[in-house]
């Protein structure tokens, strides 16, 4: 059985408006839990985790077409994993949740290369921790030397931070400053923000060596959530 359970955290939107002050907005979302009721309030229902640390710099930043789309996504994924609950129920069986498959995508990276999704699963394999993040945001800054910790203590994880919404050159100038060891990589065609649709920044996809999400998260991670999360995943 499938149940959720609220939580509200806040998420950067977008870079700010030149003439905007720093405004903030919390979000409450839902995500699954196993062995519990299933209870909850339709309204809204992602089945994702905002993790805390998370700023909205100005609301012009917003896309609230990506918000809706989403939350009608999680209205729908609620009344799937209740029916399919109470069907298995009938049937005196469980049956597997729908998979979500990582979409492919290539990106130019700083060690003046080219990452592949689609070639590392076929030729590395491990799973992949992936980080979209962005110059203009101060979250994104926070975190990233926890990640780079994170990269360094588990080499079995393939660590990629991919900047969007964001100008290479202030990237790269960004990149320069905080230093970090991963691998980082720009969306320049917008193809990695338009197929993975972070609905906040810094956002993050657990990936599995297969190919499938097996944990989003929105907002600032620690050393700490990672290493608990790649235990949970990627048992290790």
């Amino acid at each position: 059985m499938s149940a959720f359970r609220s939580g509200e955290q806040t998420a950067a939107f977008g870079p700010p408006p030149a003439s905007s002050s720093p405004r903030t907005i919390r979000t409450t979302v839902l995500w699954a839990d196993s062995d519990t009721e299933c209870g909850v309030e339709p309204w809204v229902a992602v089945g994702e985790y905002f993790g805390e640390g998370s700023t909205v710099m100005g609301m012009a930043g917003i896309n609230t077409r990506r918000l809706l789309l989403v939350v009608v996504a999680g209205i729908a994924t609620v009344a799937t994993a209740c029916s399919s609950s109470s069907a298995s129920e009938s049937a005196g069986s469980t049956l597997p949740q729908d998979a979500e498959i990582a979409p492919a995508f290539s990106v130019p990276t700083n060690n003046g290369g080219e990452f592949s999704l689609s070639e590392h699963l076929a030729n590395d394999g491990r799973p992949i921790f992936l980080n979209l993040w962005a110059s203009w945001c101060f979250p994104c800054r926070e975190e990233m030397p926890a990640i780079d910790a994170s990269a360094k203590a588990f080499p079995e994880v393939a660590f990629l931070g991919v900047s969007v919404q964001d100008s290479r050159s202030d990237a790269e100038d960004f990149a320069e400053e905080i230093g970090v060891t991963y691998l980082l990589g720009f969306d320049e065609a917008d193809a990695v923000d338009d197929a993975y649709k972070p609905l906040g920044l810094p956002a993050s996809y657990l990936i599995s060596g297969d190919g499938i999400i097996v944990e989003k998260i929105f907002g600032r991670v620690t050393e700490e959530d990672l290493a608990a999360k790649f235990a949970t995943h990627f048992g290790l």
